[in-house]
């Protein structure tokens, strides 16, 4: 089997070093090896055990890629093609062997300016030619929203011998518009240490950074609703109703009654979300709910006579 794969690895070099273009003399590996110009990975490019080698033009340098296959200790020149370098865009990272069912090496690029915008470009190798199958899209804006950040997956399949031009940028498919993305990409929010961390910041940021259901199901994800979190949880969805947050107010609020039914100040502040957004029937269910419990513990004098009057209309 191991004879089978060398033959055919041998037969793949000669034919890519015959039908490539670029396959001169003054294209060797020695050319860049021990170059500052160039960015040098040892990675296995055709999966047949062996290393090759991966080269780009570093940082600031250009955007030239050069893949070289490894076989019986020589390195052949196989392609050339581009690193996904913009201009005046995203510039070279790194580049990282993947050895996973679809992919060889992984292209990393980031703007080196303001915020944040990653982009990593996943190479695979079939039917004897490599292709850019899918980029991964990450970003975030310091303008608008600072803890929350895009992941956006965008299918490819093109073969890298086509991406060796000047218009390279208009053949791929780009991250979805700002206004698709929160329906098309995964969102991850920063979360401190402790939920404390976050009450800290909570109530002393934009308010506008506060809002986004998506941004309670993360945090209960990592701090979940407990005894210990309960009255965390209520505080956070009172201010969150207190800003006009009610979709978010209501979220947590819903949590805390699946799990706690006899929240009775819950049923409260639901009801005022509610409200609040115009749903008066769920909030009188929930006023409803908040007056009975209320006069089971013998606190009805507590009240709000606003709350009597809205259940009353």
């Amino acid at each position: 089997m191991n004879q089978l794969v060398k033959i055919k690895n041998s037969l793949l070099i000669l034919m890519l070093v015959f039908s490539t273009a670029y396959a001169e003399k003054n294209i060797q590996i020695e050319n860049f090896e021990k170059n500052e110009d160039y960015l040098v990975r040892d990675i296995d490019i055709n999966k047949d055990g062996v290393l090759d080698k991966v080269i780009s033009s570093e940082k600031y340098k250009g955007d030239e890629l050069y893949l070289f296959l490894h076989n019986n200790g020589k390195y052949t020149f196989v392609l050339k093609s581009i690193n996904f370098t913009e201009d005046g865009g995203n510039v070279i990272d790194d580049i990282k062997a993947l050895n996973d069912a679809n992919n060889v090496f992984t292209i990393d690029t980031f703007f080196p300016d303001r915020g944040s915008y990653e982009i990593r470009y996943f190479i695979s190798f079939k039917d004897s030619k490599w292709f850019l199958t899918k980029t991964e899209y990450k970003t975030s804006s310091w303008q608008n929203d600072y803890t929350k950040s895009y992941i956006c997956d965008v299918q490819q399949n093109i073969d890298l011998n086509e991406l060796g031009s000047d218009n390279w940028f208009d053949k791929i498919n780009h991250i979805p518009p700002e206004d698709k993305r929160d329906d098309m990409c995964n969102i991850n929010f920063y979360m401190e240490n402790t939920l404390e961390e976050f009450i800290k910041r909570f109530k002393s940021d934009n308010q506008s950074i506060v809002k986004g259901i998506n941004r309670y199901v993360a945090l209960i994800g990592k701090f979940p609703l407990s005894l210990k979190t309960l009255l965390t949880y209520n505080n956070i969805a009172y201010y969150l109703q207190k800003t006009g947050a009610n979709k978010e107010s209501i979220y947590l609020l819903e949590k805390i009654l699946k799990k706690y039914p006899n929240r009775t100040v819950a049923y409260y502040n639901i009801g005022d979300a509610y409200w609040e957004l115009g749903d008066k029937e769920k909030a009188k269910q929930a006023y409803s709910t908040y007056i009975k419990q209320m006069k089971a513990k013998g606190k009805e004098k507590r009240i709000p006579r606003t709350l009597i009057k809205r259940v009353q209309e």
